[in-house]
């Protein structure tokens, strides 16, 4: 049941790295902004361009701060009767905030949020770190925004021992990742839907690349903005696929996997069932991760030597992929946006093409969410690429993958 509503308050936003440098009771730099950073063109078979995109890099910090409020799924919090977001220099110039904001006004040079006060129960707590987010839900936000700050956090021996603030409402997997990489560790308080935390001592982590908590439309992002260091990205994901290789059975699961995705999503694949077929008769397995735990999830991905994926969450996966692994992505072709991850993965030596093809139906506020086909002549030169041959025997088609042996 929603909180009921009261008159709209207007509350100021301001910068989360403007307020920690300014009000932070400590504060830890990971990662310097302001240097340009250029993320390089994927490989692309097939319809559409990604041309090489240069930005600026942002600034990466732990900060904690006395008495904040944080509310469910807000991916801002409450500190002196302001609104702290995760912007830095222009990024604010297109930020457009779902949250619990109903309008954005400026005055004065200063932008100010116009919700309604909200009678919500408040829970107290001494310290935590904060990963309630409005984007958390979503399994490839989670892998690129939350656990990547969360890993950012643990380099500081002062948070091992300090609460995580989640959201109630987060699928299984995204907390399953969190106790699997903490190994039980990790002290996790969930908050409730229409609940405020009131924090003693709230730690939070910047994120490492640009991401817009909510946009009406693709031209709210400009895809100068998606960079980030991908040296220093990429050795973090290291550290965590560490954990995977202490107990990694390599004789457990197949070599060669297809990550399926399910046909009520958006971004569709329409002709999915031939092009699994032809993944099948080349020894591919066919899954859907979400039927997975997270540890069954990341074994899965880290054995491989192949992975075929529609573009979509699952495909995020690949960052725990081995060094020499070669993943194909299969996508529409308003691909603009897709060097950042295609850098991502060259430097974590994965060798990643992205087989485009015609869109059927355009999404027109988002282009990324549109459906297409993909011209199994294209999906043919991977293969040939990869030297791959066809299985000997047909491989019979199967909805997902039996793991009973992990």
């Amino acid at each position: 049941m929603n909180a009921p509503l009261g008159p709209l308050q207007r509350t100021r936003i301001r910068s989360l790295l403007q307020a920690a440098h300014d009000a932070a009771s400590e504060y830890t730099e990971f990662y310097r902004g302001g240097r340009q950073l250029t993320m390089a063109a994927p490989r692309i078979i097939g319809p559409g361009h990604c041309d090489e995109v240069t930005g600026t890099g942002r600034t990466v910090f732990l900060a904690s701060f006395e008495d904040a409020r944080v509310q469910a799924a807000s991916s801002a919090f409450e500190l002196r009767g302001e609104l702290l977001f995760d912007y830095q220099g222009h990024e604010i110039d297109r930020i457009a905030v779902e949250s619990h904001a109903d309008e954005f006004v400026s005055d004065a040079g200063h932008v100010f949020a116009l919700r309604p006060e909200r009678n919500v129960p408040t829970l107290e707590i001494p310290e935590a770190l904060s990963l309630v987010g409005s984007t958390a839900r979503r399994f490839g936000h989670w892998i690129i925004e939350y656990l990547l700050r969360w890993a950012t956090a643990g380099e500081r021996s002062e948070l091992k021992n300090v609460p995580v603030l989640i959201d109630e409402r987060l699928p299984p997997s995204h907390r399953q990742a969190l106790e699997y990489f903490s190994e039980g560790r990790a002290q996790i308080v969930v908050v409730p839907a229409e609940v405020t935390v009131q924090v003693g001592k709230l730690w939070t982590v910047a994120n490492w690349i640009y991401v817009p908590i909510y946009w009406k439309n693709e031209q709210a992002i400009d895809v100068r903005f998606l960079v980030w260091p991908t040296i220093e990205v990429a050795e973090r994901y290291r550290r965590l696929a560490r954990r995977i290789d202490r107990e990694l059975d390599e004789a457990a699961g197949p070599k060669r996997i297809f990550l399926a995705r399910r046909e009520t999503l958006h971004r569709k694949l329409m002709n999915i069932d031939s092009i699994q077929d032809i993944a099948r008769a080349y020894g591919f397995q066919v899954c859907y991760p979400e039927d997975l735990d997270f540890r069954e999830q990341v074994q899965l991905v880290r054995r491989s030597t192949h992975i075929m994926a529609p573009e979509g969450s699952a495909l995020f996966l690949a960052v725990f992929a081995r060094p020499g692994t070669r993943v194909c992505g299969f996508d529409h072709p308003f691909v603009e946006k897709a060097g950042f991850m295609a850098t991502l993965f060259k430097e974590l030596g994965i060798d990643a093409v992205l087989v485009t093809g015609e869109c059927v139906r355009k999404d027109e506020l988002f282009s990324r969410f549109s459906d297409y086909v993909i011209d199994e002549a294209n999906l043919q030169i991977v293969l040939d690429d990869w030297k791959l041959a066809p299985s000997a025997k047909p491989i019979d088609r199967a909805p997902s993958l039996e793991l009973g042996g992990l």
